[in-house]
């Protein structure tokens, strides 16, 4: 039997003393809420591009092989093409993926949350639709004020970002679940 080596690609990134503070004091938010299934109850949410030259996100990329299968391998195209997605995961509900075009925005972010998020979410149990937190990062469509003042509206005091009533902390690209389900698709 073969050796398993893992192959990935580290980038190290300075991370100031307020990033740690931001991480503890995520920590302690989270843990002292009244909720006691509070992570079986957040919608945990991201985006990502896909595109067809195939080149990775280094940041998220890693590949176990017994032998170096030299995964990436970069290819002149006469053009390419990409797809943006957006999914995301409460409990056991894969919510998604949604695909589209254009580069999110703040108004085509809110305009996301308003039209098409009610309809992704149909099929979940009205009871976890009833306790659902709402999360997502620290992406500029997020920050805008239009999306957080509908967030305040639609979860008052439940949901994860940005300025929300709990602090999304910055530099924390590993903490959601879609983080390691989607790896490698």
């Amino acid at each position: 039997m073969g050796v398993m080596t893992t192959m990935f690609t580290i980038c190290l990134e300075y991370l100031p003393e307020r990033h740690i503070e931001n991480r503890l004091n995520f920590i302690a938010q989270i843990t002292e809420t009244d909720d006691q299934n509070l992570f079986r109850h957040v919608l945990w949410t991201d985006e990502s591009r896909f595109v067809s030259n195939g080149l990775p996100n280094r940041r998220n990329e890693h590949y176990w092989s017994i032998e170096n299968p030299h995964i990436v391998n970069p290819v002149q195209n006469q053009g390419h093409f990409g797809v943006n997605v957006w999914c995301g995961i409460i409990g056991r509900h894969l919510i998604g993926p949604y695909f589209y075009e254009h580069t999110l925005n703040s108004v085509s972010y809110l305009n996301f949350l308003q039209e098409e998020l009610p309809a992704l979410l149909e099929n979940v149990p009205l009871q976890l639709r009833r306790n659902l937190w709402f999360q997502h990062d620290g992406a500029p469509p997020h920050k805008a004020r239009i999306v957080q003042q509908y967030l305040d509206n639609t979860f008052p005091e439940k949901w994860i970002g940005l300025n929300g009533p709990i602090q999304w902390p910055g530099k924390l690209p590993n903490l959601t679940p879609l983080n390691f389900f989607y790896r490698g698709f």
